[in-house]
């Protein structure tokens, strides 16, 4: 082929990667930190089990569902209807503290990403439909084919703040949530690292196929396989519907008839949802 046509095809190539890789980029240092930040904390906490990097030999999810503690903002000055004083949002471990800032860390990377994708949308929807080959609108594709690819991680962004914000109500929740986020980020932190390797310059060491197989046949795929097929499942899922009917019953009694039902099939269907 013609040396300048050769030239402006990876030229090409280099703009379409750029975006991707940088993209890859902050996504990878948010996992990590995310990732770093659960470990750091959490690996010596008696509700963070092995599967998941914990040091605690008696540690496990059941230990989630301590009965001392469920929701705040229930009570009056801290005193049931039969005088008895509670907190339905004890603090039983000492960890509310670091769970609070993990949950603000991870509802602020949902947030931002969704802000992008509808910042995305916006600028398509103004500026996708102008030019013709050149110009500012040349850099956008069609209108409507762009928008749908958009659709689908703005759903993704919005179940994922949402089982955040509920799961971040009550205390056993909190705990086993802060569980299964660690699993997909970790699952997540590989597969950007993946993608960090194949968007990367050309000429970079990253992009050479030796490393791009070494990363995805020993890093990305066993880790996601691990996270997404065993925690996920045999830890995470197992406790939500087993582990958490005592915690669930006395949910019902605290609150309403009804509520822990309630909050019961919703916290499931939704974490089905996202880890799904």
């Amino acid at each position: 082929s013609h040396p300048s046509t050769t030239t402006q095809t990876l030229r090409s190539r280099s703009l379409r990667s750029a975006p991707r890789y940088a993209t890859a980029i902050f996504r990878f240092s948010c996992c990590t930190l995310s990732t770093t930040w659960a470990i750091l904390h959490f690996h010596s906490a008696n509700f963070w089990p092995s599967a998941v990097g914990g040091t605690n030999g008696t540690a496990q999810t059941k230990n989630c569902w301590d009965l001392s503690g469920s929701v705040a903002g229930f009570g009056v000055n801290g005193v049931s209807s039969v005088g008895a004083k509670y907190s339905l949002d004890d603090d039983f471990d000492h960890q509310n503290s670091s769970l609070r800032y993990f949950f603000l860390g991870q509802a602020s990377y949902q947030m931002h990403s969704l802000c992008f994708h509808g910042l995305s949308m916006v600028l398509l929807a103004l500026y996708g439909s102008r030019g013709n080959g050149r110009g500012v609108g040349s850099f956008f594709v069609s209108v409507r084919t762009s928008m749908k690819s958009y659709i689908k991680p703005i759903a993704e962004h919005l179940l994922s703040i949402t089982l955040i914000m509920s799961s971040f109500l009550f205390s056993g929740t909190r705990r086993l949530g802060a569980i299964a986020i660690f699993a997909l980020e970790t699952s997540s932190l590989f597969l950007q690292l993946l993608q960090i390797c194949i968007n990367a310059p050309i000429g970079s060491r990253l992009r050479r196929p030796r490393t791009i197989r070494i990363v995805h046949r020993l890093m990305a795929v066993p880790v996601f396989v691990y996270c997404r097929f065993f925690v996920v499942p045999f830890v995470v899922l197992y406790s939500a519907v087993v582990e958490s009917r005592d915690w669930i019953r006395q949910i019902e009694r605290a609150m309403a008839p009804g509520c822990g039902v309630f909050i019961y099939y919703f916290f499931n269907g939704l974490l089905l949802v996202v880890v799904g």
